[in-house]
């Protein structure tokens, strides 16, 4: 099998998509963990400013479309490594 300029096995080439998915897999994991974090920071943030009459954002909504985007973008990529396997 061609795989960019690599010729693999089919051995070879299941165990790279292996090694891949288990590494999105992991990333995943992690960003769910850093947006789990950053919900919180916010939510402290938030309360803080509107303690003392301050606005931080003109909108959340930008910043959680932006890290939707990302872990959708993760989590096809993982998903395309796992229909390789």
């Amino acid at each position: 099998v061609r795989f960019g300029c690599l010729d693999l096995t089919k051995s070879q080439e299941k165990t790279m998509y292996i090694d891949m998915y288990e590494y999105y897999k992991k990333e995943r994991d992690s960003f769910k963990q850093d947006v789990n974090s950053i919900q919180w920071l916010l939510r402290r943030l938030h309360k803080t400013a509107d303690t003392i009459g301050f606005s931080l954002f003109n909108s959340d909504t930008e910043i959680w479309c932006n890290l939707g985007y990302t872990q959708d973008h993760i989590d096809q990529i993982q998903d395309w490594y796992c229909s390789k396997i």
